[in-house]
């Protein structure tokens, strides 16, 4: 069995300076994604959102997705459990605009070195979008706020281009950390959620 999905969408004008992704939050069992008539991407994995850069295949104005859905393939062996197979698109699909400059993924830790847990290094590593010129000069801001939305702690990294490469050619990656006085600690009794925010 096949579902075949076709719509129209509109990009706005201020859209066509940033990078363009479509995010499909579920489908069963896999896909093909068409944009304007052409091939723009393929997925399997059901139970996880699948998200596409369509950026070379719109256009400012109307615009057409086509999506044709499988019932089955070679990923529904491996995922089959005991539920019901609900096939087809089962969850959100959205159109995102992304800046072109930007932070592509992160990683932030909590650990701790002192066993009263009375400190807390709080580690974060950030990786830039690579292939925009002059991204080596860009830098990140960080701020913690607590539960109650005050600011804890800000502090700024380096220039991308001060840190060690990654991969080659160079795609630096930042590594940053400051120490927390006293965090206050996450129990079942007393839940405290920190927010950090990362610009």
């Amino acid at each position: 069995r096949t579902g075949c999905y076709r719509r129209s969408f509109v990009i706005p004008k201020e859209y066509m300076e940033r990078d363009i992704f479509v995010e499909f939050g579920g489908v069963e069992s896999c896909f093909y994604l068409w944009i304007n008539g052409q091939e723009a991407g393929y997925s399997q994995d059901s139970k996880l959102n699948a998200e596409f850069n369509i950026t070379p295949y719109v256009r400012e104005g109307e615009n057409t997705i086509a999506v044709k859905v499988l019932q089955y393939c070679d990923g529904s062996w491996l995922e089959d459990q005991d539920y019901w197979h609900l096939y087809g698109i089962y969850r959100d699909v959205r159109i995102i605009a992304r800046p072109r400059v930007r932070i592509q993924d992160f990683k932030v830790e909590t650990l701790f070195d002192h066993d009263d847990f009375s400190k807390c290094r709080l580690s974060v590593m950030i990786h830039p979008r690579w292939d925009v010129d002059g991204f080596g000069d860009w830098k990140v801001r960080l701020t913690l706020y607590d539960s109650e939305k005050n600011p804890v702690t800000t502090w700024q990294t380096r220039p991308f281009s001060q840190y060690p490469s990654y991969l080659w050619p160079p795609r630096y990656v930042a590594y940053t950390e400051t120490i927390i006085e006293d965090p206050k600690l996450w129990t079942a009794e007393t839940p405290v959620l920190y927010t950090l925010v990362l610009e």
